[in-house]
């Protein structure tokens, strides 16, 4: 049996790094509790499609990483 995960990735266009009244009044969020450094991965992608781009004119991806640990 295949484990499959669905990922759903967004692009936004960001203002301006000058402009920071785009940022949320964080007021009244909690603390962070903790923070661990579980160091990077590198990771390489392999997306697939059809013959005719099909997959990509629907915006659909089908991407295979390389280089994460087996659960």
């Amino acid at each position: 049996m295949t484990d499959s995960k669905q990922e759903t990735e967004r692009k936004y266009d960001a203002p301006s790094a000058d402009d920071a009244t785009w940022v949320p009044d964080l007021t009244g969020v909690g603390g962070i509790a903790s923070v661990v450094d579980q160091g990077t991965q590198d990771l390489d992608a392999v997306y697939y499609d059809t013959v005719p781009r099909g997959c990509h004119r629907a915006r659909w991806y089908c991407r295979a990483y390389a280089g994460l640990p087996d659960p």
